[in-house]
């Protein structure tokens, strides 16, 4: 559908027409493999368009079509603030598409199609339509666990508590719901409050989000602070009376203004300037307005409009997301890092401004020399810090804290479980690192930041929302249960590779890999010895995880072998995970 010489009212009116016929398919039809593919079809391409022109899919919220069903508009808004909060709080776009799938769903069976009737929840008995909609959503629901589709599945089985005759009274009861369904909640009750009804009157963004804050309890307050920032209280396609009685069309944000032309109510014509004001000049924005024809979306967000934000700096635009950091990438910063240590005549004031120029690594190096203070300083100055670390330490701890950073950009679902999980198993190595005095603490918990990467680039363990219990075993794709385990260690070793990591960790981690391999190799090889490392760091790790699973022959044969490598003894491993258990929240950066 999509093409960059394509008109975006053509790919919206697409858009609308796609989804009036997904939802005539959840009315009439069977639930099928075909009907669920298409639903992940339309998915895509609505991501795809938010990515491509997001303040026009946004401002599809201020604009009522007369000329489409009430249900139709009510869906497309729930859709849109769907993605907008989805998008503000970092979601992976695999798990955000089956957002949008249940949320298109979610009503079908009570939608009314027709365009001289509306659906609406203020006229419907609450209970009686709740039923409804519990009972047709049924057959899906079926195909959805079967299929294991666990976030639209999680979705669907609460979407009739979505339904109310006073839609904000649905956000009273969401402390305690999964995080997802705290997200379907407010953004249904978004779509419900910004889509015009007979008997609803038009009303402001500012006005909804406002009126969600006074309902929501107040330690959910958090999930719509992001909205404050982009899209703020003036989105795109809101139309606003300033002081002067003059009305003001935003078509997108500065950090300190508003981007739009001046915009005639009566005629619903724009003036040709693309110009700026500030919130100060605003007098009141007004509620949705009805657009009879898409294409003066076309008309509003035009090559002036494109010409005048692509020449204002990249760092005055206020945008819905910003581009993701390239995986296989490190950070410049940290490569130069990298080349001032390698170098015998490296400056330390010139890799001590290196590293205050980048606020993240500055922050944490002081923030870790402040944990490693043995009188609790807090210490202020990188200088100090790096001292304190040592230079070798230091830049381990930065290249785990970049890595970390990197790997968990995006939120999903397992993302804090899997967090949990893999701050224990730095720390177990790092502590068995400490006790055999085989490798400093911080380099080996950077070692398990690369060997547990997979769990955080492996595309299925994105959807899921159940945690599994560990499996048996030593080997980086032992680690934990998914669809193909062989991809765990892979995505390690690629990793590793492009953050130019030692030779010997990208051995270590094929060499893990292989059964036999300790049986032939010296106590002193290096990359036996990390291989040991993290292949018994990983057997503690998920005996802590599942307790109740008694070690396997050849865990035991393993940790045998491998306690001699390491300089440890058994009888230490029951302290080692203790302790890991006492110091492991600190250490995690993302908490």
């Amino acid at each position: 559908m999509s093409n960059a010489n394509t008109k975006i009212a053509h790919q919206l009116h697409e858009l609308y027409r796609d989804l009036a016929r997904l939802i005539i398919a959840y009315q009439q039809q069977k639930i099928s493999t075909s009907l669920l593919q298409a639903t992940f079809d339309f998915s895509d391409q609505f991501i795809l368009s938010g990515r491509q022109y997001p303040e026009q899919l946004v401002a599809q919220l201020h604009f009522n079509k007369p000329s489409l069903p009430y249900s139709i508009n009510l869906v497309f808004n729930q859709l849109v603030c769907t993605y907008l909060l989805a998008q503000r709080e970092n979601w992976n776009e695999t798990a955000l598409q089956q957002l949008l799938c249940c949320v298109i769903s979610q009503f079908a069976g009570h939608l009314n199609l027709k365009k001289d009737q509306e659906t609406d929840a203020q006229e419907t008995d609450t209970k009686s339509v709740r039923s409804q909609i519990r009972t047709h959503n049924l057959p899906l629901l079926k195909a959805l666990k079967k299929l294991s589709l666990e976030i639209w599945y999680q979705g669907l089985q609460k979407a009739e508590q979505r339904w109310h005759s006073s839609p904000l009274a649905t956000l009273k009861h969401i402390k305690g719901q999964h995080t997802l369904n705290k997200l379907l909640s407010i953004t249904s009750c978004f779509g419900f409050l910004m889509t015009r009804n007979q008997q609803q009157a038009a009303t402001s963004f500012a006005n909804a989000l406002q009126r969600i804050a006074q309902q929501l309890p107040s330690s959910e307050y958090q999930k719509i602070e992001s909205l404050l920032s982009y899209p703020g209280l003036f989105p795109p396609g809101s139309i606003v009376k300033l002081h002067d009685q003059r009305y003001f069309l935003v078509l997108s944000l500065l950090q300190n203004s508003l981007v739009g032309k001046y915009f005639d109510a009566q005629t619903s014509n724009c003036s040709a300037e693309v110009e700026t004001i500030t919130g100060n000049q605003i007098k009141q924005a007004l509620g949705t307005q009805h657009l009879k024809h898409l294409e003066r979306i076309d008309d509003w967000w035009n090559q002036d409009w494109k010409g005048f934000v692509e020449g204002q700096p990249d760092q005055d635009v206020r945008q819905l997301s910003y581009i993701p950091f390239r995986l296989d990438k490190p950070p410049p910063t940290l490569l130069k890092i990298q080349a001032h240590l390698q170098n015998d005549d490296f400056e330390i004031n010139e890799l001590t401004q290196l590293i205050s120029d980048e606020p993240v690594f500055a922050n944490h190096i002081r923030n870790t020399a402040s944990q490693y203070s043995r009188e609790h300083l807090k210490i202020s100055d990188v200088k100090h810090a790096l001292l304190m670390h040592g230079l070798d330490r230091a830049n381990a701890i930065l290249m785990e804290h970049a890595l970390n950073v990197r790997l968990n950009q995006h939120y999903f679902p397992l993302q804090e479980y899997l967090l949990q999980y893999t701050a224990t198993f730095k720390q177990i190595v790092a502590i068995i690192a400490e006790q055999g005095r085989s490798f400093p603490a911080e380099q080996a918990m950077c070692w398990a930041g690369f060997a547990s990467s997979g769990l955080f680039t492996i595309a299925s363990l994105k959807t899921e929302l159940t945690t599994k219990s560990p499996s048996a075993g030593y080997k980086t794709s032992d680690l934990y249960p998914v669809e193909s385990p062989n991809h765990l260690p892979e995505h390690g070793i690629t990793l590793a590779k492009c953050w130019i990591q030692d030779r010997e960790l990208i051995q270590a981690l094929d060499y893990l890999e292989q059964s036999a391999a300790f049986e032939t190799e010296k106590r002193s090889n290096k990359k036996l010895k990390i291989a040991a490392l993290l292949g018994c760091g990983m057997v503690l790790c998920k005996q802590i995880y599942a307790p109740e699973r008694a070690l396997s022959n050849e865990e035991q044969t393993f940790l045998q072998k491998a306690v001699y490598v390491l300089g440890i003894q058994l009888e230490d491993i029951p302290q080692i995970k203790t302790h890991a258990l006492e110091r492991h929240h600190p250490y995690s950066p993302l908490y």
